[in-house]
């Protein structure tokens, strides 16, 4: 009897001793904050990265993170790579348009085994959030769907691909500037630039039919409030932003793709456009 309850509280004991110990291994475990997360940039100026940024502090804050930003310079990016390997950062998500300058970070944040992401503009070997350019072309195709004729500007493979592989075979395409006012005919610029430049020579009286095209830049509410763009199709930062928070720490070895977002002239005071609109605008 004596050795049975020997036993019994030995075993109890242990018991004891496990779920307390058990208990606070778990909570320590469910309760371990995930390190901050870095936004790498050249310039943490103008409406694109902010934007970016504010997406990424959002999935960030959801993840129990904190997002910074670092803005880095060839000279300065080891040293930066240190300071974060040292606050143990979760993950680094890299906006850069220069490639040895991206090069560069890719190396000094790989060394320190910090998990890494590219956002628009990729390096070999790096997970990478961009926009879908195919699905771009799609888009103006859709808004060219109801016309016959339909002029096509800019150079942007992927971009042209899409429109090409949703047009439809009845409809004529070419590749030059319009002129006059054919009826029946509409204009697609491929680019940003090639989209300001049309609407100068719509201006200017060049041609007079239906154009849509691809975020002009800071004019785009006047040139749509003045009917010398008909539609664009906007990037969306902020979407790339949190989506690179995941792709980052998930490793995603494909691509993450984000749509583009097209937005008719008749439509850019609607709410769900204003931050395409005017970016600055917190």
């Amino acid at each position: 009897m004596k050795r049975t309850l020997i036993i019994s509280f030995a075993v109890g004991a242990l018991a004891l001793v496990l779920l307390i110990y058990g208990l606070n291994v778990s909570d320590s475990e469910a309760n371990a904050e995930l390190g901050p997360i870095v936004l790498i940039v050249a310039d943490d100026t103008g409406a694109f990265v902010l934007q970016i940024k504010q997406g990424a502090q959002l999935a960030a804050s959801e993840k129990g993170s904190d997002l910074s930003v670092e803005t880095v310079t060839l000279g300065g990016v080891n040293q930066a790579a240190q300071k974060w390997a040292e606050r143990k950062a979760a993950a680094a998500l890299i906006y850069l348009e220069d490639q040895t300058l991206m090069s560069a970070v890719k190396a000094a944040f790989g060394d320190k085994g910090i998990p890494m992401v590219a956002i628009q503009n990729g390096a070999d070997g790096l997970p990478l959030v961009k926009m879908d350019e195919y699905q771009a072309g799609v888009l103006l195709a859709g808004y060219a769907a109801g016309y016959r004729t339909v002029y096509v500007l800019g150079d942007a493979p992927e971009r042209l691909k899409g429109l090409e592989d949703t047009l439809s075979a009845e409809q004529t395409v070419i590749f030059a500037e319009p002129q006059g006012a054919p009826e029946d005919a509409c204009a697609l610029a491929l680019t940003s630039g090639e989209t300001a430049r049309l609407a100068a020579l719509r201006e200017q009286g060049a041609f007079d039919l239906p154009l849509a095209g691809v975020d002009p830049g800071e004019n785009r509410v006047q040139l749509m409030e003045r009917g010398l763009t008909d539609a664009l199709i906007f990037t969306s930062p902020y979407a790339m932003g949190y989506l690179a928070v995941d792709a980052a720490l998930a490793a995603s070895a494909e691509p993450t793709l984000q749509s583009y977002i097209m937005v008719y002239k008749e439509d850019i005071y609607k709410a769900e456009n204003i931050k395409l609109m005017f970016p600055l605008l917190n």
